[in-house]
C-alpha cells in the first residue's frame, strides 16, 4: 500500500512539473505558421503578415513600452488573437472568442 502511494506521489509530482511546459500559448497564422510566446515580433509580422489592428501598450507613466497587435483565426474567424510583444519578444497571446 505504501509503495502504491508513492508511486502515486511520484506521479502527481511529474505531471505537476510538465503543467508548465505545456502552458506556453500560442496561435497559428492563416497560413499555419505558429507564433509562441518568446518569438520574436519580426518574426510574427514575417509569419502572420499584417494585424487586423496594431497598438501601442502604454505603461501608468505615459511610455510606450510594446507593441499589441490583433490576428483573426485562420480556420473560420471566429477567434481573435490579441498578441503582446515587449522588448522585440512575444510576451502574452491572449486568444478571445467573437
Amino acid at each position: 500500500m505504501l509503495r502504491k502511494q508513492a508511486r502515486l506521489g511520484c506521479l502527481c509530482v511529474l505531471v505537476a512539473l510538465a503543467l508548465p511546459l505545456t502552458a506556453n500559448a500560442g496561435f497559428r497564422c492563416q497560413d499555419g505558421n505558429l507564433i509562441l510566446e518568446g518569438d520574436s515580433a519580426a518574426a510574427l509580422l514575417s509569419k502572420c503578415g499584417k494585424p487586423l489592428y496594431q497598438s501601442n501598450i502604454v505603461n501608468r507613466q505615459g511610455y510606450v513600452i510594446g507593441q499589441r497587435f490583433t490576428y483573426q483565426d485562420r480556420i473560420d474567424n471566429s477567434w481573435i488573437y490579441v498578441v503582446d510583444t515587449v522588448d522585440d519578444k512575444v510576451t502574452k497571446i491572449d486568444a478571445r472568442r467573437q
